[in-house]
């Protein structure tokens, strides 16, 4: 049975909003397989198209525009380095509201740890002022791949100087009513990955 085609266009309010757009679509596809889908994405206007997965796709973009945007959800952008790597560390986390207002920001430094430990202290700090703050749903942004794809299951932690700190983060985020965590490449980070240099440019 054919799924159907189906095209989509909207023009964003501004182009983060039509990036934070894409991003959810990015995870939620990555479960879904739609072989002949387009995707083409100027400015702030963005533009898919199939003629094989539109019953697949129409429930994924549904659901998104029907999210509650209140004033109890959030993005938080958070980041973790290691000069050494293992060697002195920090992490950052910037909390913004739906209005990409901050909200609150933070981080801590570290005498020694390594790019993952302080990339996840990064994640866990900012999912508890999150918490702290009454957030229930929140959209996490980090330029880690590799702690992204873990946090969605799609990699093993076999580290196990990480799987406890990774166990601590899962349980955290159970708390939350909904929420993603996409990654996005660094220069879209600047924010976190400025507090983490702010931070160890102070202690060293």
């Amino acid at each position: 049975m054919s799924l159907g085609s189906y095209k989509f266009k909207k023009e964003f309010t501004n182009r983060q909003t039509a990036w934070d757009f894409i991003n959810y679509l990015s995870q939620k596809l990555s479960s879904v397989e739609i072989k002949d889908l387009k995707i083409y994405f100027k400015d702030h206007q963005v533009e898919l198209e199939t003629q094989t997965g539109g019953r697949l796709l129409i429930p994924i973009i549904e659901a998104y525009f029907n999210q509650d945007f209140s004033i109890d959800s959030a993005k938080l952008f958070c980041d973790g380095g290691s000069r050494g790597n293992p060697g002195p560390g920090a992490c950052g986390f910037i909390l913004l509201d739906k209005n990409d207002q901050v909200l609150d920001s933070g981080g801590t430094f570290y005498k020694y740890c390594t790019n993952n430990q302080a990339e996840y202290q990064g994640l866990l700090q900012g999912v508890k002022l999150a918490l702290n703050k009454q957030i229930e749903s929140l959209q996490i942004f980090m330029d880690s791949q590799l702690i992204v794809k873990q946090i969605q299951g799609q990699y093993k932690v076999r580290n196990p100087d990480l799987s406890l700190i990774y166990q601590e983060v899962v349980d955290y985020l159970a708390q939350l009513q909904t929420y993603s965590i996409t990654f996005i490449p660094r220069k879209y980070n600047q924010k976190a990955d400025a507090i983490v240099n702010q931070i160890l440019n102070q202690n060293l």
